[in-house]
């Protein structure tokens, strides 16, 4: 049977000059492991390659998130009631098991499972026991704060836009009042809700900020969960114009989406050519980031725009289609953090 071009051209081509096995080579024999204790890919390829970074992904403890801060000495502390069920009833793990806990602010300690303390119609609490010094990892950047109008977005639009940012390492993300996009919002479902969770569940949920904004701090929790995230995503208050320009005169940089406006990497790459080899401490701060600007839907009106620039916001463009406020922001923050001057930006 004769094969036709279109059909030869289906054929996968192989990949020249990469492979897992070609991966694994170390940089250096002190890190020719990735650490299990970290389970992050991006670390782990950093230092031994996909395969290393794999295999700590497989081996790694299961990582559970508590709402305060870990204890400095360890000691014994308890899960919240979601925690609890997931360790027990989800993965079934059994006293003497050992997990990671970590605060969700850069507290991370080995610990092990005691056992339930507790009942009722939700179940105890996990009582573990930590069994190393609590150590505390600092943010290492880069800090990207996404200010974004997003209080005007429906239909679990807002609630995508921060569990993507918070996967893509932003550090903060400002809810951002403008004249098109004047509030946060939350319907009487929401704050329902949280109330509920906070009658049933005690002191394991934020009850202090209903409606949007305690729901996007939820979303941010379990997203980094997910991603295993040290530190949360942090969800400011609301700020308005004012507010984010005073917010963009103290940033080392400030990106404005605008439309019309230069491509983002033709900024960025002029920017790194004015600053030579100085880029890390000049264009983007001494660690990294700065604050990203996305409008509302309809955008900034010109008077907004006029007030983000004269403090300094540069006004950068995403592509010469029209984007959705939400996929505008996981846009740039994606750009900026893969374009970032370092060879692999540091975890978060």
């Amino acid at each position: 049977m004769v094969r036709s071009p279109a059909l030869r051209l289906l054929r996968p081509r192989a990949r020249v000059g990469w492979s897992p096995r070609s991966a694994v080579a170390p940089r250096a024999a002190s890190s020719s492991r990735a650490s299990a204790s970290d389970g992050e890919t991006a670390a782990g390829a950093a230092d031994a390659g996909y395969a290393a970074a794999r295999e700590a992904q497989a081996s790694r403890l299961h990582r559970f998130y508590v709402d305060d801060p870990l204890p400095s000495s360890g000691g014994t502390f308890h899960l919240g009631r979601e925690e609890s069920r997931h360790a027990t009833k989800a993965l079934r793990l059994k006293p003497g098991d050992r997990l990671e806990v970590c605060d969700g602010a850069g507290g991370l300690v080995i610990a092990e499972l005691v056992g339930m303390e507790g009942s009722g119609r939700d179940g105890g609490v996990a009582a573990v026991a930590a069994v190393e010094e609590v150590r505390r990892i600092p943010f290492a950047g880069p800090r990207w704060d996404v200010a974004v109008a997003c209080g005007s977005l429906k239909g679990g639009r807002a609630d995508w836009l921060v569990e993507k940012c918070s996967e893509l390492g932003a550090a903060s993300l400002i809810p951002t009042l403008t004249e098109r996009s004047n509030s946060v919002g939350g319907s009487s479902q929401d704050k329902k809700g949280a109330r509920k969770k906070g009658k049933d569940d005690g002191d394991d949920d934020d009850t202090e900020r209903s409606g949007r904004e305690g729901r996007w701090e939820r979303v941010a929790a379990a997203s980094a969960k997910q991603c295993l995230r040290r530190h949360r995503l942090e969800v400011r208050p609301p700020a308005n114009v004012t507010q984010l320009c005073e917010a963009v005169r103290r940033a080392p940089v400030a990106l404005l989406c605008a439309a019309g406006a230069p491509p983002l990497r033709e900024v960025m790459s002029a920017a790194d050519t004015r600053m030579g080899d100085d880029v890390d401490a000049g264009y983007y701060g001494e660690d990294g980031g700065g604050v990203l600007i996305v409008g509302p839907e309809g955008d900034f009106t010109p008077e907004e725009v006029e007030l983000l620039v004269a403090a300094g916001a540069r006004p950068v463009g995403l592509g010469p289609l029209r984007l959705r406020v939400e996929t505008a922001a996981v846009a740039i923050m994606s750009c900026v953090s893969m374009t970032h001057p370092r060879t692999q930006p540091p975890g978060c």
